[in-house]
C-alpha cells in the first residue's frame, strides 16, 4: 500500500503508524489515550523536534536572543494555548535540560489531541513543508483488549477525525490527509455490529485483502526464503520445497479459512526458522 501511494509522486510524503497498543499501555497514566488524534499525534514527534528549530531559522535574524518569545509569538498565530507552546519551547530548545524529556508536552497532546491537531498540521505543512501523512493502524483488532465503553470511546472519535478530514480536503495550508485500518474481517464485523460503531461503518471504504492462490504463495515463499537465507539470521539448514506449501498451510488454516497474505507470511517465516512440522508434512524435504 505504501508503494502504491508513493507511485503518486506527493512530493514530501511521510506515513505514521500509531499503534493500537499505544492505547493499551496509558490506559494507567493519568490521561490515558482515548482517541485517534492524540494517537497520531504523538507519532509526529519527529516533526515537533524540528518544529522549533525550522521556525527559529526562519526568522528575519535568528540568534539566541529572545527565540522562545519569537516562537511563541509565531505560534500564537496558529490559535494554540499558551500551556502549549510553553510546553514544546521547554522541551524542544537545543540547549534546555529537559529536551529529553517529552513527558510535559506528550500530556497535553493526549488531554487535546482534537484542538491540536489541525494547528500543528498547519505547522507541519508551512514550516516542514509536509505534503501528505497517510496513517496506517494495523492490528485494529487490538481493540478487543479495551473495555466497551473505552473502545466505544476510541472508535466514536473517528467520526469527528474523517469529518474534519472531509471538511478540509482542499485547504492549500494543510497536509492531505489519509487513514487506513488494517485488521481482520472477522473482527471488523463484530465491530461495526455495535451501534456505537457507525462511525466507522458510515465512513470507511470497505477493501477486502482476497485470499492468496497456489501460485501466489509459492512466489512470495521462494522471496522470503531468499532474504531470510542473506539475512544471516540463524535457522535449521534445510532444503524448502516449495510445492507443498499450499497443501501445507490449507491444513495449517482450516479448510474454510482464507489464506491472507499476514497468516501465510508468518506461516513461511516459522517454516524457515522452526521446520519439524513442515518435515513431518512433507518427508521428502
Amino acid at each position: 500500500m505504501k508503494e502504491f501511494l508513493r507511485r503518486n509522486k506527493i512530493r514530501k510524503l511521510e506515513f505514521l503508524e500509531p499503534g493500537v497498543s499505544s492505547i493499551l499501555q496509558s490506559r494507567g497514566n493519568k490521561f490515558p489515550i482515548d482517541n485517534i488524534f492524540s494517537l497520531t499525534l504523538l507519532q509526529t514527534k519527529p516533526f515537533l523536534d524540528a518544529l522549533y528549530g525550522t521556525i527559529n531559522k526562519r526568522r528575519p535574524f535568528p540568534s539566541n536572543e529572545k527565540i522562545d518569545e519569537e516562537i511563541k509569538n509565531t505560534m500564537k498565530g496558529y490559535s494554540i494555548d499558551n500551556d502549549v507552546i510553553d510546553a514544546l519551547c521547554t522541551y524542544a530548545r537545543p540547549d534546555g535540560e529537559n529536551h529529553s524529556n517529552f513527558h510535559v508536552f506528550e500530556e497535553l497532546i493526549i488531554k487535546n489531541g482534537e484542538k491540536l491537531f489541525l494547528p500543528l498540521m498547519n505547522l507541519y505543512k508551512n514550516y516542514l513543508e509536509i505534503n501528505g501523512l497517510c496513517i496506517f493502524i494495523d492490528e485494529f483488532e487490538s481493540l478487543q483488549f479495551l473495555d466497551r465503553e473505552e473502545r466505544a470511546q476510541f472508535v466514536q472519535s473517528i467520526r469527528p477525525f474523517y469529518d474534519m478530514v472531509a471538511s478540509t480536503s482542499s485547504n492549500p495550508e494543510l497536509p492531505s490527509l489519509k487513514m487506513i485500518v488494517l485488521c481482520t474481517l472477522s473482527f471488523w464485523n463484530e465491530l461495526t455490529t455495535d451501534t456505537r460503531s457507525a462511525a466507522l461503518e458510515s465512513r470507511v471504504k470497505l477493501f477486502e485483502i482476497p485470499p492468496l492462490f497456489e501460485d501466489e504463495i509459492i512466489s512470495i515463499a521462494e522471496k522470503i526464503y531468499v532474504i531470510h537465507k542473506k539475512s544471516d539470521i540463524p535457522s535449521p539448514d534445510f532444503q524448502m520445497d516449495f510445492n507443498y506449501l499450499p497443501d501445507y498451510l490449507v491444513k495449517r488454516a482450516g479448510i474454510e479459512a482464507p489464506l491472507t497474505p499476514r497468516f501465510v507470511i508468518q506461516e513461511i517465516i516459522n517454516i524457515i526458522e522452526k521446520p519439524n512440522d513442515y518435515l513431518k508434512f512433507n518427508p521428502d524435504a
